[in-house]
């Protein structure tokens, strides 16, 4: 049985593979690629080979996975093996020797990953308007709404732990980060992404601030490792931090994923 990705393992750093640092360039073309390590994957769907007993990815752990089981058969056409999706019925016949894969299933951006959302959390309001500084407190209370307390999709209790107040971002340069914090980058003073400060993932010590990036991609880096001014950023700079208030985070209510199995 092998995985196609490599999960964090808590003994070492993973760097970047050539082509994720060249993908990473075209949305930071003047960032610190060099630092960021790599954690596993973050979204979109990922096939592995199916054997039963083997656990699932370290991530669907930490953050809840959706699984699609599909079987295949293994034909051969003008010499060729081509494998072809077949009814789960047909396996059942013992003439037949199926091959079954699993699709792991982890649809959230960045900002969902930064508030603890398993979903897309499209960067504005919902009256389409853009999300600055200083209404950025008006828009995490309307995600908390539309995400309430036991919504499935809300997998940790981190908007219900962010301190609120007039003056609601913090200076990044003289904060000193604690677990779920959450840090917003701005270009031209509107939101472009989320990343948060993860003590730990998956049993693993990580201690650094974590983003979802690309089409699949979950790294460790400083704020100041994605900051980007170019005209031809995607992200912008990290501007403010909201900080994550520990002493009011219950789990009790909240929707624990173990092995991707909602209990």
């Amino acid at each position: 049985m092998k995985y196609d990705f490599v999960y964090y393992n808590g003994s070492k750093d993973l760097e970047l593979a050539p082509q994720e640092r060249s993908d990473l360039k075209k949305f930071f073309p003047n960032a610190k690629v060099d630092t960021m390590r790599k954690l596993g994957p973050a979204t979109h769907d990922y096939n592995f080979e199916y054997t039963e007993g083997v656990p699932l990815p370290k991530v669907c752990e930490e953050y809840g996975c959706n699984i699609i089981e599909k079987k295949y058969l293994e034909i051969t056409i003008d010499d060729s093996k081509k494998l072809i999706e077949v009814p789960s019925e047909l396996c059942r016949d013992p003439k037949f020797h199926c091959l079954e894969f699993k699709t792991f299933s982890l649809s959230y951006n960045c900002i969902g990953w930064a508030l603890g959302i398993r979903d897309w959390i499209n960067p504005r309001f919902e009256d389409d308007r853009a999300v600055q500084k200083s209404n950025l407190n008006e828009f995490l209370g309307e995600v908390d709404t539309r995400y309430h307390r036991g919504h499935p999709k809300k997998v940790l209790p981190i908007l219900d732990s962010l301190e609120t107040k007039s003056e609601i971002c913090l200076n990044p340069s003289s904060h000193h980060a604690k677990e779920y914090d959450v840090a917003f980058y701005f270009k031209d003073n509107e939101l472009q992404h989320g990343s948060r400060y993860s003590e730990m993932i998956a049993d693993k010590e990580i201690k650094s601030w974590t983003s979802k990036l690309g089409s699949g991609l979950l790294i460790s880096h400083d704020l100041t490792d994605l900051d980007d001014n170019m005209s031809n950023s995607t992200y912008g700079v990290a501007e403010c931090i909201v900080q994550c208030t520990l002493k009011n985070i219950s789990m009790m209510n909240y929707n624990i994923f173990i092995k991707g199995v909602l209990l």
